[in-house]
């Protein structure tokens, strides 16, 4: 019989707090032996989201963002920034492992097996995708997915934005990296400038976003042979949640500082 994994919608107004849940849930795995394996499909108001180890002024047009509206806001995962926005689809595996996976095989293999996940998916809707190492799931036409991960001794969580219809020129705006700045001693994740496209643009319309969402379900079912059942948060996610997002996800300190 095939293991069964929780499916999680839930998505809130405040941008701040849909991150919040994503450190939440990874937590829940790590302190609840029952936790089941999840995966989250859910969209955000409009966000720039940096990774853990980014620092703001090297990634993103601030001065843009403050014009538009759009907060600045930082995930618990590496990597590099993204934009949010209803038109996206984020889609988040948390995951047990028997080992440690820093011990068991290299993070790209990680990368991996999540963009096959999303692959399939994409595949039911008549689209071809490809992994571009280390973690980029692209189409003949640019970049569609990139990937983060939060390794937590045996937990894993691995998420990444899939462009359905979103506003690819704000997104481009908003996200310049900088060229040419002094990092000094200490190392900071840099984001890569490249070549994204969306599936409106591929299929010529939007996808309903209940399509891509059954596709991408279907895609993790297969995937990883698991099947995938609607479920929702416990008591002790909920409580963590709220305390995770008022006390950390809500502050300037954590969204904007310097990572230490």
């Amino acid at each position: 019989m095939a293991e069964e994994w929780r499916l999680v919608d839930a998505e809130f107004p405040d941008p701040r707090k849909n991150l919040a849940l994503e450190e939440t849930l990874l937590r829940a795995l790590q302190e609840n032996p029952e936790a089941s394996n999840t995966l989250r499909l859910w969209r955000n108001p409009k966000a720039v989201v940096v990774g853990r180890f980014q620092k703001v002024p090297w990634e993103v047009n601030v001065k843009l963002c403050r014009r538009l509206s759009v907060p600045i806001l930082r995930r618990c995962s590496g990597g590099g920034a993204v934009y949010h926005d209803p038109n996206n689809l984020n889609w988040s595996l948390f995951m047990r492992l028997k080992k440690d996976p820093l011990a068991a095989e290299p993070v790209t293999s990680f990368f991996k097996l999540a963009g096959e996940c999303v692959i399939r998916g994409l595949k039911r809707l008549h689209l071809e995708a490809f992994f571009k190492p280390p973690n980029t799931i692209a189409v003949a036409d640019g970049k569609i997915s990139g990937m983060a991960m939060c390794i937590r001794k045996n937990t894993l969580l691995c998420h990444g934005t899939l462009l359905v219809a979103t506003d690819l020129q704000t997104l481009q705006d908003i996200l310049q990296p900088k060229k040419n700045v002094s990092e000094g001693e200490k190392p900071f994740t840099r984001s890569r400038r490249e070549k994204v496209t969306s599936l409106e643009k591929i299929l010529g319309k939007p996808p309903s976003m209940v399509e891509v969402r059954e596709a991408l379900r279907k895609g993790v079912e297969e995937t990883l042979g698991v099947r995938v059942k609607k479920g929702d948060l416990t008591a002790w996610e909920r409580e963590a949640l709220e305390k995770i997002w008022r006390e950390k996800y809500s502050t300037d300190s954590w969204n904007l500082s310097t990572p230490g």
